[in-house]
């Protein structure tokens, strides 16, 4: 099944600041209708989507109780892992983290009071939802009352912390500021990652991050590149709730030669990468890239990551 685009417009690798851009223009979501009706019948078709994922979680949890009796989370090579859902065609889909421990550059001080287009945005009053591994020390010193959990989980993950500092960390110590340093953030594992988005987009949620996805090398090569019904329920999601965006990584798989049969190029070349919900079509997909970066935001260099999961998509997509 194809799900069609919400835009005209295919978003590429784009760096975080241009979702972050998007949210400051408030959290409470306003959907332009031409009627009562219509408006009625936008959250019933949402609200539909959200009663068939929770009933697809319940059948798939079954299922992994009975084909693995301990899918539960662990660590491999430092990154989290998780047994979280199954193919269509039955294969176990393990998602890991993907961001690394290093930090990283965006250019989101160009927004800054002083910065390069001098917006004087920080984040202030603003609110992003968080999925990950686990949920993130909501107590750490660099969140100062700003983060809270967003489900009943009491699994404490370093990258989730990790993540959520990236976007809202306040910069008491100045390397460990975040882009939108004065947000809010809500904090959700990754267990029932489309029903708790999908009902947070009901709610006015405008955007998301995920850092993680499916892990490269426990999956068949037709995966890569492929729009499964994971890629596809998360389109349903966006494209019932026009003003909701996901934002996710591309995965750091380029050198693994997990995908032995690319759609481009050779599989030393790292191409035709992108596993899930990351050849959705209506989120932002993000790849990471070596930046050089000015104090007003100026770009002075940029490439690739030799660890950045690249496209193509099978359709053609980029």
């Amino acid at each position: 099944m194809d799900y069609p685009n919400r835009t005209k417009t295919h978003c590429g690798h784009l760096l975080f600041f241009c979702a972050f851009v998007f949210f400051q223009f408030g959290f409470a979501q306003e959907i332009h209708v031409s009627s009562v009706d219509d408006e009625l019948t936008v959250k019933a078709d949402l609200l539909s989507l959200i009663k068939d994922f929770k009933y697809e979680n319940e059948v798939t949890q079954a299922k992994l109780g009975v084909l693995f009796s301990n899918h539960m989370k662990s660590t491999e090579n430092g990154r989290e892992l998780g047994l979280v859902d199954l193919g269509e065609d039955g294969t176990p889909l393990f998602y890991t983290t993907y961001a690394n421990i290093s930090s990283y550059v965006s250019r989101a001080n160009s927004l800054y009071t002083d910065g390069l287009l001098n917006l004087g945005l920080d984040g202030a009053g603003m609110q992003v939802g968080v999925w990950d591994a686990g949920v993130a020390l909501n107590s750490h010193q660099e969140f100062q009352n700003r983060v809270r959990s967003g489900d009943a989980s009491n699994d404490i993950s370093s990258h989730a912390t990790l993540v959520t500092g990236n976007l809202v960390s306040t910069g008491l110590k100045p390397d460990a500021k975040g882009v939108a340093f004065k947000a809010n953030a809500i904090s959700h594992d990754w267990t029932r990652d489309k029903i708790e988005v999908a009902e947070a987009a009901a709610q006015g949620l405008l955007l998301s991050n995920h850092s993680y996805g499916i892990k490269s090398d426990r999956v068949p090569d037709w995966y890569f590149g492929s729009y499964i019904k994971v890629s596809q329920d998360w389109d349903k999601i966006m494209y019932n709730a026009p003003y909701y965006l996901m934002v996710t990584a591309a995965g750091n798989a380029q050198r693994s030669k997990d995908n032995a049969s690319p759609v481009y190029g050779q599989s030393v070349d790292g191409f035709d990468m992108l596993l899930g919900f990351a050849t959705s079509k209506n989120g932002i997909t993000v790849g990471a890239a070596k930046t050089t970066i000015g104090n007003q935001g100026q770009l002075k260099h940029a490439e690739v990551s030799t660890y950045s999961s690249l496209g193509p998509i099978d359709d053609g997509r980029i």
